[in-house]
């Protein structure tokens, strides 16, 4: 992520699903998900592949 319109598409990824809510911060290229079902990293992985990046790497916070 560069820049405003990447965090955008990133978060329009995420939130688009049920029970998810992402912020995305294209400063720190970070992105923060909330979610109401376990999310697996390969899950996330292929999510952000469609919105045309790349995930670095997967935290995942209880």
């Amino acid at each position: 992520m560069t820049c405003s319109n990447c965090s955008t598409r990133i978060e329009n990824a995420f939130n688009t699903r049920e029970g998810c809510y992402a912020r995305a911060d294209s400063g720190k290229r970070t992105a923060t998900l909330h979610s109401k079902h376990p999310l697996t990293e390969s899950e996330a992985r292929e999510i952000i592949r469609k919105a045309g990046y790349r995930l670095k790497s997967f935290q995942t916070i209880t």
